[in-house]
């Protein structure tokens, strides 16, 4: 466990930060979490805000005693530090605009709009779900759609949800920075936020091609014989269709990683944050996609990569992906021209397809973000929140008929 220790004439007055570490997490001369250790950048900040909030409660005292501060550590560690269990989120939340108005950010037609938008989220949790106090670290993202429902039930336009939800989404990522929630919590309601948002302001410029669309490409890949076109139209279906691998992904994939008989695919692993042995099912397309490939390379399965190349050369590797890139994109530019497919086509309009497809049939948020890569659902959210499925709103919007 973590003290903060003050010393004071000789005597040495110790209280715990509430953080645990494990020796080999701790960099003891720096008093920080090492930068491998999981979640270090929430411990160092959570442990700088402890610190800072300590300081200045001794600042404010004139030549105090021992006694004195003690007292006054008591009170910080007590009440200040377990504030996430005791505040309620959305006076939290109105104290913000207060302080954001105070301090210039907000002017007061902007502060008095977002106080009032507080109000009417409290209104109805205490009309809808008869709850009068709600601590910041109760707070959960369910509260954010049941709400979203409420409003659109109530002929809000969709344009209008997201800024009635914009003092809960920055609140709850200011209560965040101080520590007074999980940031993987408060990640998911920004996203249930962000959400309103992407419904609201229709991105159309990323480019995602259709189911008919796929099916135009997988017809013109059959009639083709074999060659670099069928190649390229192969590793853009093979993303498309099986959970968004990347470009890195299908170069390095093995046949070691692969076992037809069970239908599985175990994802390469190129870079150090990318989790290892997940095992992926593969699906139809997939499959017959790698019964042409088979025997075609020994080791490699596309034959993107030599075998002599270091894998682990991250710098290699990046330009080995940019060239096979360019000439894979170039490839697939050439088939939508002679299709006619209004839509360019790149690898990473495979990726997107993936997500929109999925997405829009149901599809988990949470699996789709991390086939991505995303560092959390509030990105995915961002990008192809516009896809996600309308029955499961419709689903939240029967939630309310039960209040």
């Amino acid at each position: 466990t973590i003290y903060i220790r003050y010393y004071k004439s000789g005597f040495a007055i110790k209280r715990s930060t509430g953080v645990k570490v494990l020796p080999a997490d701790w960099d003891k001369d720096a008093g920080l979490f090492v930068p491998s250790s999981p979640a270090a950048k929430r411990l160092n900040r959570r442990l700088k805000y402890v610190q800072d909030l300590t300081d200045r409660s001794i600042a404010s005292l004139k030549r105090p005693s021992v006694n004195q501060i003690q007292d006054k550590l008591d009170y910080v560690f007590v009440n200040e530090l377990s504030k996430g269990q005791r505040l309620d989120f959305l006076e939290f939340c109105e104290e913000l605009v207060n302080k954001r108005k105070y301090d210039g950010e907000y002017d007061i037609n902007k502060s008095n709009e977002y106080i009032k938008h507080i109000r009417d989220f409290r209104q109805f949790l205490h009309k809808r779900l008869d709850i009068y106090h709600l601590p910041i670290a109760e707070f959960r993202s369910n509260f954010v759609d049941l709400y979203s429902a409420y409003l659109r039930k109530n002929f809000i336009p969709e344009e209008m949800i997201y800024i009635f939800l914009t003092p809960v989404s920055n609140g709850i990522q200011q209560a965040a920075k101080e520590g007074l929630v999980e940031e993987s919590i408060a990640s998911e309601i920004v996203a249930s936020c962000m959400l309103e948002r992407s419904i609201a302001k229709v991105d159309n410029t990323r480019k995602c091609l259709s189911c008919t669309d796929l099916a135009i490409l997988s017809e013109y890949r059959d009639s083709l014989e074999e060659g670099p076109m069928k190649d390229a139209l192969d590793f853009f279906l093979m993303s498309a269709t099986e959970f968004a691998l990347s470009l890195y992904e299908l170069m390095l994939l093995r046949w070691s990683d692969i076992d037809l008989g069970k239908g599985q695919l175990r994802r390469p692993k190129y870079r150090t944050s990318s989790p290892s042995d997940v095992i992926l099912p593969l699906g139809r397309e997939p499959l017959s996609i790698l019964a042409r490939w088979r025997g075609r390379h020994p080791n490699f399965v596309f034959g993107l990569m030599e075998d002599f190349v270091n894998v682990n050369d991250s710098y290699i590797l990046k330009q080995m992906r940019a060239k096979r890139g360019r000439r894979i994109n170039k490839l697939l530019s050439d088939a939508v021209s002679l299709l006619g497919i209004d839509n360019s086509l790149t690898m990473q309009v495979a990726r997107n397809t993936f997500a929109a497809i999925t997405l829009s049939r149901g599809g988990s948020l949470y699996v789709v973000s991390k086939s991505l890569g995303h560092a959390s659902t509030a990105v995915t959210v961002a990008m192809f929140g516009k896809y996600l499925k309308q029955s499961e709103r419709n689903e939240m919007e029967k939630l309310i008929n039960l209040f």
